[in-house]
């Protein structure tokens, strides 16, 4: 069995075993995710989101599948839930940045990419950091025309 169905086959267990577990539904949502199975994965979002709203990372993850699938302005809900659920996760502001950068919303993506950035520094999170950083630096070579 390869190493991918094992794991989802070990998280189809854990929740066989107890199926109020919020976390494991976010893993095998995240496993699912990585096997393009998105109908699942967002299901298993559903579910963790369902048995814990305040989970941010969960409305976040579900997000990025819903943006991938075209599902635009209900990804922009979910980095929104996402943001109310934990203010200081910078994740979500992230990637409502790259969504209004889309919609052509450039302040605001900028204003959500700063905030991102100082979230993530307050939490340690250099690779985020990093990310962001790389983004607005990236916007500052590119003129500031938008702004």
């Amino acid at each position: 069995m390869p190493f991918a169905e094992a794991a989802l086959a070990d998280l189809d267990e854990a929740l066989r075993l107890n199926p109020e577990m919020p976390e494991v539904y976010h893993v095998r949502g995240g496993a699912k995710f990585f096997q393009s199975q998105f109908e699942e994965a967002l299901a298993d979002y559903d579910e963790a989101i369902r048995l814990a709203p305040w989970q941010a990372p969960s409305y976040t993850d579900r997000g990025q599948i819903k943006e991938g699938l075209g599902q635009r302005e209900e990804a922009l809900a979910d980095y929104e839930a996402a943001i109310r659920a934990d203010p200081e996760f910078a994740q979500p502001y992230t990637y409502r940045a790259l969504e209004k950068f889309r919609l052509g919303c450039d302040v605001e993506a900028i204003d959500d990419l700063k905030i991102a950035l100082e979230l993530a520094r307050a939490a340690g999170d250099e690779t985020h950091q990093r990310f962001v950083e790389h983004w607005l630096e990236d916007l500052d070579e590119s003129g500031k025309e938008n702004r």
